[in-house]
């Protein structure tokens, strides 16, 4: 516990802010339906009321991050002001995580911890716990239909993780990181993305706001950027010891 305790202080989120994200959502309300976005950049999003369960403790911080049933809970990021900023061609998503029991690894059942798309199927970056194989997680970024896939195998943790996926047409890259430290190869080939942000398909803890693979499981401290931060940035915000 003393990872966290060091991470979750005030002084994380000034460091989160000193990046200038494009929105960045603690997570952290004793009540909904707003869920704010302190970048003070005002692209708040808002949760569904049913299946969110408030103010949780467990990040280390005391109270941080919301609970998400894995039924109907999921919080809608979509805002005018988020479609406007969101890049496609150099940006960065950053979100802590952690499942609600073991279980969640072996049963059979897709959850999705973020989606933010143009569409379904052609454009969207999305970080997802798979059906199958079991104790397996996907960061995808998918622009013009080319999917580019970093997968996360023999994860059984109950623990907090951070995730991030960094992006980039010019320099022609995708990576995906867990606590810091870059899973698999850095993907190449990226297609070009097509469409605006969707107000149905901007979600943390679902795909859509059907919603559809709805968590089970915590989220907290979620970001976006309008820039591709570096791998020595992504580590310095997981904290990597």
């Amino acid at each position: 516990m003393q990872r966290f305790q060091k991470l979750f202080t005030p002084e994380y989120s000034e460091r989160v802010l000193a990046t200038d994200p494009s929105a960045y959502w603690m997570l952290d309300e004793a009540a909904g339906p707003t869920a704010w976005d302190v970048s003070r950049n005002e692209r708040h999003g808002a949760y569904a009321g049913a299946g969110v369960t408030y103010y949780q403790a467990g990040v280390g911080d005391g109270r941080t991050g919301v609970l998400f049933n894995g039924v109907a809970g999921y919080a809608n990021m979509f805002s005018a002001s988020l479609q406007a900023a969101f890049s496609p061609t150099a940006g960065s998503l950053i979100l802590w995580a952690r499942v609600s029991g073991a279980g969640v690894w072996i049963d059979g059942v897709t959850h999705v911890l973020a989606h933010f798309g143009a569409d379904i199927g052609n454009n969207f970056i999305r970080v997802d716990k798979a059906a199958a194989p079991n104790n397996r997680l996907y960061l995808y970024y998918r622009a013009g239909g080319v999917l580019e896939t970093i997968t996360i195998a023999g994860v059984t943790t109950t623990d907090w993780m951070c995730l991030a996926l960094t992006w980039n047409k010019t320099a022609d890259e995708v990576r995906g990181f867990l606590d810091g430290v870059q899973q698999g190869a850095t993907e190449v080939g990226l297609g070009v993305w097509v469409g605006n942000l969707a107000a149905t398909l901007c979600c943390l803890g679902a795909r859509s706001t059907t919603p559809d693979f709805p968590l089970s499981g915590y989220e907290a401290h979620a970001a976006l950027w309008g820039v591709t931060l570096t791998p020595a940035q992504v580590a310095d915000l997981a904290i990597v010891e």
